[in-house]
């Protein structure tokens, strides 16, 4: 990553992107602009035909932060390669200030990704990510950790199954990567 000096006078634009196109976009606006630009994104597992994937996606698809000059570059920054437009209302760029995106990057690091990986418990809904099992759903009962398993139990020809699985052949119930898991709730 480029590293800028943000100037905490100009304020920061929402920038809208080509789809899937966000890091093109970032890249172009530091490189040929020295624009500093904030384009956060998070690393999750995810489900492939042969097994898990890690995948790196933008954590506000189409959109990127950039810091400019309106009156000097909104032209330029706009017709970048990547970018389709500044957002804003009224025909205003809208802008949020640097407090606001420097909340946002102390929560996601130096590197801008915020890699998901979620601990497995005993309870936990998973699916098998790998061989003639695949995507079949399955509950953890046991973490065995010094054979580096998972004892499993799903349901297979209407008969429970209890089976052992490496953790990293397991994938959590899918919900959205940055979503909070449900609250436990406590017997009284």
């Amino acid at each position: 990553m480029v590293s800028f000096n943000y100037d905490s006078e100009l304020p920061w634009f929402v920038l809208h992107t080509k789809p899937k196109q966000e890091h093109i976009a970032a890249a172009y606006l530091r490189t040929f602009h020295h624009v500093p630009v904030f384009a956060p994104r998070i690393q999750f597992r995810r489900i492939q035909r042969n097994g898990t994937l890690w995948v790196t996606e933008a954590l506000f698809p189409s959109y990127i932060f950039a810091q400019f000059d309106p009156v000097q570059d909104l032209l330029r920054v706009r017709s970048s390669n990547g970018v389709t437009n500044v957002v804003g209302f009224g025909g205003k760029p809208s802008t949020l200030s640097p407090y606001e995106i420097e909340q946002l990057r102390e929560s996601l690091g130096p590197d801008e990704v915020k890699v998901i990986n979620p601990e497995l418990r005993v309870g936990d809904e998973v699916a098998i990510s790998y061989g003639p099992m695949s995507n079949l759903r399955a509950v953890v009962t046991a973490l065995l950790p010094a054979r580096d398993r998972v004892k499993v139990l799903f349901d297979f020809l209407g008969r429970e199954t209890e089976l052992e699985v490496a953790p990293e052949k397991l994938i959590p119930r899918q919900m959205h990567p940055l979503a909070e898991p449900p609250a436990v709730k406590q017997a009284e």
